[in-house]
């Protein structure tokens, strides 16, 4: 039989010194014990025909991330609609394509787009490399991919692209994050590796690149 709670007329589980957890929490902090609310918890999701558990604000854990973000809810995907659905590394892998979902683009990539996370459950990142790498600088890959269209691809400075195929720098205002890392707001525009090189030695010193110039110009043929 399981002893129930030394305040009269409470019928919940005794969890410490007699008392169930809710009456121990007020005798803790020195209040009087008063009878608790019972509060009935919703069972499940208020979106119409969403089977799932409800988990915040009257939502499942979809709808709820949904709702938080101010966006429209929408069914989630079928593949997603078990009652016992939870966020966990099955939900992030699409069984009928074999994409995964990037928790910051908020895409559905490729699996060979995500780099190896010993820490997650399944060993691979939450979120796709190019965002990884991109998280330093405040950036999305959709927002540096609109930033690469602007600007047709090619690097800001030269118009040039990095010889071994890699993708642009991003270049940013030192003055503002001295460190190879940025607040999102001092983001200038991207460019191949010999130029974002060049603009550190120089210190991003217009100064500096100007006499570079005239130096360059001297001794032109």
């Amino acid at each position: 039989m399981v002893d129930k709670c030394g305040f009269s007329s409470c019928q919940r589980q005794i969890s410490a010194y007699g008392l169930c957890s809710g009456h121990r929490q007020q005798q803790a902090a020195g209040k009087k014990l008063t009878p608790l609310r019972n509060v009935k918890r919703q069972e499940g999701c208020s979106f119409p025909s969403c089977p799932r558990e409800h988990y915040s604000k009257g939502y499942c854990q979809y709808h709820a991330r949904q709702h938080r973000e101010g966006k429209t809810l929408t069914p989630a995907p079928a593949w997603r609609a078990a009652a016992s659905w939870k966020k966990s590394a099955e939900d992030r892998v699409d069984p009928e394509t074999g994409k995964r979902w990037c928790t910051i683009c908020k895409r559905w990539l490729s699996a060979d787009q995500f780099g190896a996370n010993r820490a997650t459950a399944d060993g691979v990142h939450y979120h796709c490399s190019r965002c990884a790498s991109l998280a330093r600088f405040s950036l999305t890959s959709i927002e540096y991919e609109q930033m690469l269209e602007a600007q047709g691809g090619v690097c800001k400075l030269c118009g040039g692209v990095n010889d071994d195929g890699r993708s642009l720098a991003v270049d940013h205002d030192h003055s503002c994050c001295p460190e190879m890392s940025s607040c999102g707001k001092c983001i200038r525009y991207l460019l191949c590796y010999r130029c974002n090189m060049a603009l550190g030695y120089f210190r991003d010193n217009p100064e500096v690149c100007e006499k570079a110039a005239d130096y360059l110009r001297e001794f032109q043929r």
